[in-house]
């Protein structure tokens, strides 16, 4: 507990206290009657802007879409992947959608370079890690020869945070194991969902453990995190899979409330809730 709290501070040890008390009281009853009553629960504990909109929107829904629709990273400030039980249904207007390099936290910007170095960049196919999940892949390159190994032992040497918190080469290494492994499953079984893998899991860890992606004003999927997924189904061709949207541009909601008050039908991921 003491150390939960050193590193996750008293207010986030106590939310997270309350998230448990809340899967442990439910946990025995069925999987689809919890995650109806866990949708409500999280609604109200952290108020979403969709919800100030007409259009209805799931802010807990799987929206599937096709692997090659995202393809530019999400230019919010890094790190943009923290926070997600409030950032799951917020609406942001401004610039960040149109910005090619994501601005960084002061505070983040030394401490875990070498963690958002491996996403940096306007393009996923571009980033480090994509490079050398696809070198090691496709070119069948070891991990210790690529880029992205190189660079995390660099971080693990000056004793900086890394990629999910690696410390030492053999974390490092038994991270490339998992990726491997996990690569191979994907590759036998097919892509699943978190709802599909760990469904005795609480409902907010299976959707942060899913692709997330931001929306812009045109309606384009911005990459946010869960980069080891994203890779590995762009590199088996994967059709489509699924993502949990974190924040829609205020221009893109408008657009949404729009066409669910004139009631006109479009091809969208993100309108499934108004049109078939």
């Amino acid at each position: 507990m003491f150390s939960l709290i050193k590193h996750a501070g008293v207010k986030r040890t106590f939310e997270i206290g309350c998230d448990q008390a809340f899967v442990n009281i439910f946990k025995y009853i069925d999987t689809d009657v919890y995650d109806y009553i866990a949708r409500t629960y999280y609604r109200r504990r952290y108020p979403c802007d969709t919800d100030l909109y007409d259009a209805p929107l799931d802010p807990y829904r799987i929206r599937w879409v096709s692997v090659d629709t995202i393809s530019r990273l999400s230019a919010r400030k890094i790190p943009s992947w923290t926070n997600i039980p409030q950032l799951l249904g917020k609406v942001s207007d401004g610039d960040w959608d149109r910005n090619k390099l994501a601005p960084i936290q002061s505070d983040y910007q030394n401490r875990y370079e070498y963690d958002y170095q491996t996403v940096d960049g306007e393009y996923f196919f571009k980033t480090i890690f994509f490079q050398s999940m696809k070198a090691h892949f496709v070119s069948n390159e070891n991990w210790e020869d690529t880029d992205l190994y190189e660079l995390l032992r660099e971080g693990i040497d000056s004793n900086y945070p890394v990629y999910r918190g690696i410390s030492s080469e053999a974390e490092l290494k038994n991270r490339c194991e998992y990726i491997d492994d996990l690569y191979r499953n994907i590759k036998q079984n097919g892509y699943k969902t978190q709802d599909e893998l760990h469904p005795e899991t609480r409902l907010m860890k299976r959707r942060r453990n899913e692709i997330l992606v931001d929306i812009s004003r045109e309606g384009e999927f911005l990459f946010v995190e869960n980069r080891t997924r994203l890779a590995i189904a762009k590199l088996l061709d994967i059709d489509v899979i699924p993502v949990v949207v974190l924040v829609r541009h205020e221009d893109w909601m408008e657009h949404r409330e729009k066409l669910f008050k004139e009631r006109k039908s479009e091809s969208h991921p993100d309108l499934i809730e108004f049109t078939s």
